[in-house]
């Protein structure tokens, strides 16, 4: 008897469960909208800095009796810090659930300092700063898996293209760079950066409120979110320098470069508009 109770019991929260879930978990929504961007990204740039120190030796050409290393440049560039700041803009479209669109992203991160010496008078004479930036485009495919009056939840799925690379500074004329491009520049190139670019992939889950007129299947105007995710730009051995010349392009011999992308784990907020609900 008790279990026959219990059946019953059961049944009817099953079939409560079942309607509240056909209420909310309707994949007939339509809609778009448009949101600004803003959040964090973890970035490792370690491996442009497998050679942390910057070598260069020459000899004074107004001293030919000079030894080889009596003038020995070396400076130090610290690896930047291990977090940008991303900012950017995001549009979607809603079809039956389905959520497409685009997004744009740059991010900039804080400077690490460091400093360039004569080795051999032990002097410093001059300071250094290396700092990280990013850019990408993506097409981005979302699925609307929750709808409750102006809230919304989804994953999202993002391919596109991007670039990432390290700008490195040196403040003093004797200017000498990582190892990584073997390069010591002309005194009219103040700065160099260097960095690859690859296909990007994003795998995001996000939640959104629309905070204007809503009912129980429709909601528009200002809206407010959050995404977390993980975004991989994929490595590769063509790092570039400056803006066209391969790093490989430096070396007088052939040589391997290390594979170098950019990938982590990001947090941002989303402030827009839109119009989400029941395709009528």
């Amino acid at each position: 008897m008790k279990a026959g109770k219990l059946l019953i019991i059961s049944a009817l929260l099953l079939t409560g469960y079942r309607a509240q879930a056909q209420e909310i978990f309707k994949f007939n929504s339509g809609g778009g909208g448009f949101n600004f961007t803003m959040g964090t990204q973890g970035v490792s740039a370690e491996k442009y800095f497998s050679n942390d120190k910057a070598t260069s030796l020459s000899t004074a050409v107004d001293d030919p009796l000079a030894q080889p290393d009596s003038i020995q440049y070396t400076a130090t560039f610290s690896a930047p810090k291990s977090s940008i700041v991303n900012f950017g803009f995001q549009s979607y479209g809603l079809f039956n659930s389905i959520m497409m669109g685009g997004e744009l992203n740059f991010g900039i991160g804080g400077q690490n300092s460091g400093v360039q010496q004569d080795k051999v008078k032990k002097a410093n004479y001059g300071t250094t700063s290396s700092q990280f930036v990013s850019s990408s485009i993506l097409y981005q495919v979302g699925l609307l898996a929750f709808r409750k009056r102006g809230f919304v939840a989804y994953p999202m799925l993002g391919l596109g293209y991007g670039a990432s690379g390290v700008l490195l500074k040196a403040s003093d004329e004797q200017r000498v760079y990582p190892q990584i491009t073997n390069v010591v520049t002309e005194r009219n190139q103040q700065n160099m950066f260097v960095w690859t670019s690859n296909m990007v992939l994003d795998f995001g889950l996000g939640a959104q409120f629309l905070a204007g007129k809503a009912t129980e299947d429709n909601a528009r105007g200002f809206s407010i979110g959050f995404r977390v995710g993980y975004n991989v730009q994929l490595a590769t051995e063509a790092i570039k320098v400056q803006w066209l010349k391969n790093a490989k392009d430096s070396y007088k011999t052939p040589t391997t470069l290390p594979s170098i992308g950019n990938s982590g784990f990001y947090a941002k907020v989303l402030i827009g508009f839109g119009r989400i609900g029941e395709n009528r």
